[in-house]
């Protein structure tokens, strides 16, 4: 099957070793394009910077527990009274103050392991956006060569139409055929040609796609190389299920963001209640006044009496926050039970699909060594059908495969393993 062979691969390419700002190669393999997932896209970069933010809400957080510490420094004149005991213009001071949180209550070990989940979940999310930017890039891949395989389909359809149509203009011109259908061959002939144009633009389309997903928007790739055939087998479905609940991505972030909830909530609990710090402070001044003590050193305690209903608004919200994030959690655990359950079965099932592809491509050789046999003979054989059906059996093989590959990879991402692992998973010896 020639033309098959141009989009399917016996083992894995080899690439060479280029650097993601260099211009993507001609032809653009497969394993070339995963690699480019963790470039700076916008999705990319939006993720990182959330991360970094809740990274900066941790450090925020950390640092009002932290001590302060402040200098004050004045200097001015001034014109005493009369009646004053120090008759001195001058009124200099410098003081070194020092303050610390001792204690509030809990609030700021919950507050701060809070903030941490919620890193830890912003994490969670950035590895779960690499697996979706690896099956995006996998799937923007196939959908060119797929666009490419309707292509040459149509494209072969519509020269077999306006052979017929051509040839019904040649008969009508000898008398052999009418009119009527001189303008049927011709209408079938004009239908066609559109298809051809609509699948032409999908070529188009869907290169484009694929450019903006690998951040090359305006490289679009002429050519792309063939892929490989992937050999993985079916994993256990009982085993892939446990795997996933333990390590999957997304749903560790899930279980970050339930951990957040619970610790606002604890936060929220601790709101409006005593607060104990120390203070250390230090100085000199010009003129002696009660308020330039060489050295203090104290402790206020702060016990509110009435918050008006504050803490009770804010433990209410945490409480329902808390709750959202929890169904959030158990739904997902039951949509990864279930995606993993389909894409388990759909391997299966596009084995059989690959089968019955195999067994149409049999016959459809068949087929077509009997009409041009029968077309050598001067025997009225559709040797334009057959042509066609060989097309349509080259992309039939391609859905089949490319569908099972994408089933796999969706099984990689949800078990959570090393997203820059994919292509060895998928193609690489087990």
């Amino acid at each position: 099957m020639p033309l098959l062979a141009l989009f399917f691969g016996s083992a894995a390419p080899q690439v060479a070793a280029l650097s993601p700002s260099d211009p993507l190669p001609d032809p653009l393999t497969l394993e070339f394009a995963l690699s480019l997932a963790d470039d700076p896209h916008p999705q990319m970069v939006e993720r990182q910077a959330a991360l970094e933010v809740a990274q900066a809400q941790v450090e925020g957080i950390s640092a009002q527990r932290g001590l302060r510490a402040k200098i004050s420094a004045r200097a001015r004149w001034i014109e005493p009274k009369s009646s004053a005991s120090y008759q001195e213009h001058d009124d200099h001071s410098l003081r070194l103050t020092l303050r610390k949180s001792l204690w509030d209550s809990g609030r700021f070990p919950a507050a701060l392991e809070a903030a941490q989940a919620l890193a830890e979940s912003e994490r969670g999310l950035l590895m779960d956006l690499r697996h979706q930017r690896r099956l995006s890039i996998l799937h923007g891949y196939f959908e060119v060569i797929l666009a490419d395989l309707e292509f040459a389909r149509e494209n072969e359809a519509m020269a077999i139409a306006f052979i017929a149509a051509n040839r019904a203009q040649e008969r009508n011109a000898q008398g052999r055929v009418s009119d009527i259908e001189v303008f049927e061959r011709e209408s079938a002939y004009q239908r066609q040609r559109s298809i051809r144009f609509a699948a032409d633009t999908r070529r188009r389309s869907s290169r484009s796609r694929l450019a903006n997903l690998l951040n090359r928007p305006q490289e679009l790739s002429p050519h792309l190389a063939p892929v490989p055939m992937s050999t993985r087998a079916l994993p256990d479905l009982d085993e892939i299920q446990s795997e996933a609940l333990a390590a999957n991505a997304a749903l560790g972030a899930a279980q970050a963001r339930v951990e957040m909830r619970e610790k606002r909530l604890e936060a929220a609990r601790s709101l409006e209640r005593a607060t104990l710090r120390g203070e250390i402070e230090a100085g000199v001044g010009s003129r002696p006044s009660s308020g330039s003590d060489i050295f203090r050193a104290g402790l206020s305690l702060d016990i509110p009496l009435f918050d008006g209903g504050r803490r009770a608004a804010e433990i209410a919200r945490a409480s329902a926050e808390l709750a959202q994030a929890q169904a959030v959690l158990r739904m997902m655990r039951m949509d990864i039970r279930q995606s993993l359950l389909e894409d388990w079965l759909s391997v299966g099932n596009l084995q059989a699909e690959r089968e019955s592809a195999d067994a149409f491509a049999a016959w459809r050789d068949l087929y077509l060594d009997r009409s041009r046999a029968l077309y050598e003979q001067d025997v009225r054989a559709d040797i334009g059908d057959a042509m066609v059906q060989i097309s349509e059996s080259t992309l039939r093989i391609a859905r089949a495969d490319f569908e099972r590959i994408m089933a796999l990879a969706r099984i990689h991402a949800l078990l959570g393993r090393d997203p820059e692992g994919l292509f060895e998973w998928l193609f690489g010896s087990e």
